[in-house]
This record gives C-alpha cells, structure tokens and sequence, in this order.
C-alpha cells in the first residue's frame, strides 16, 4: 500500500495568513479615560494661563480710528451706541491717525497703500460688511505731522481742526475706486467738548 503525501499549504498563503492583523476595538471604558483625561489636560492649562471668552464675528462694518489713547474709551462708546455696533460687528483698524493715512496718496503712497490693501482685504473676507466708518479727531498729531511733511497743505490761515475736517471729507473721492458700490461710507470727526479735555463728542462729517 502506497502512502500518499499530505497536501501543505503553499508558504505564501501562509505569509498572507500570517500578515493580517486583528483589527483593534476601543472599548467604551477607554473612550471614557481619554474623554476624561483630556478634560484633565485643559483644567490643569486654565490653571497655568488665564483663559478669556472669544466673540461670535459676523462683522457687517470696518471701522477706521486713531491710536490716540486719550480718545479709545470715547471710540468705543460712540461704535457701540451711536453707530449700533456690538463687539463681533466691526473690524477695527487703529492705527496711527486712523483714515488719516488715506489723505494724499500722491504724496503718501506707503501708507495709503497700507490702508487700501487692508480695506479691500475685509471687503473680499467679510461679504457681509456693508459700511466703511472713517473717524478722525482733534489733536492728532499724525495729522499735524503731515500736515508739516507736506507744505501749503490747507493754507496757513485755517486751524488744524478746520484742515482736518475738510481733509476727511474729501475722503470718500479718494477711496471711490476701491469700495464696493454695496458698501457705504460714513466719517465723523471726535472733538473735546471744551478745553479741560474731560469729554468727546462726535460730529459727522460725511
């Protein structure tokens, strides 16, 4: 009687068999120490660092003022109740000398191009912006510096206020080619109520 061979199984299925790994199953209990481990991670964080809120931003306005630190409690209260504007509805753009540096872009062409670059970055971004608000004020010196950079600027007999003014009107002309016909634009002049420099009041410009 003839013994026959017994059929092997070829060493490649073998090395196949072999090569697949179980799949891994997280269990519930695991899913929980990590939930609660990470819990841990940001109570320990809060602990080191300070945290602070973040604001829902639906911005329907850029809002263009000075830097002036006499003038920021006064900016905030007229954005938030005179122009209606809560935090999350605005971009703020404080520089120094607010719309200022869009006066003379002939003359000052860095920094019209500083400003027009970033007006028109908010307006591609944000297509809910419907106003630009442009603030000047009294007793800016950015503007009394330009105002030196560039002679015979207004003419000598009017005062830094009155050239301020009529320079902030003239804005609107300027910035005709970069505003989108959607978008309205509204400038206002800030101005201390008498000579103690105790309060501001707003009046529109434009």
């Amino acid at each position: 009687m003839i013994n026959e061979p017994r059929k092997v199984k070829p060493p490649l299925q073998e090395q196949e068999v072999s090569s697949k790994k179980p799949q891994s199953v997280v269990s519930p209990q695991a899913k929980t120490e990590k939930v609660i481990l990470n819990q841990v991670v940001s109570t320990e964080i809060k602990k080191v660092n300070q945290v602070y809120p973040s604001t829902d931003a639906e911005p329907q306005a850029v809002v263009v003022y000075c830097s002036d630190p006499r003038f920021q409690a006064a900016f905030q209260g007229f954005i938030h109740e005179e122009l209606g504007l809560s935090e999350g509805k605005f971009i703020p753009l404080v520089i120094a000398g607010g719309a200022d540096a869009l006066s003379n872009p002939m003359r000052l062409p860095k920094e019209f191009k500083f400003m027009k670059d970033r007006l028109e970055l908010y307006q591609s971004r944000f297509h809910d912006v419907k106003r630009i608000v442009l603030i000047g004020h009294e007793d800016c010196k950015y503007y009394e510096s330009v105002r030196d950079r560039i002679r015979n600027f207004m003419g000598s007999q009017l005062s830094l206020s009155a050239q301020h003014k009529i320079t902030l009107g003239l804005l609107p002309k300027v910035i005709a080619s970069f505003v989108a016909p959607k978008v309205s634009v509204e400038i206002y002049f800030a101005k201390f109520v008498d000579e103690t420099h105790s309060e501001i009041t707003f009046e529109k410009v434009f």
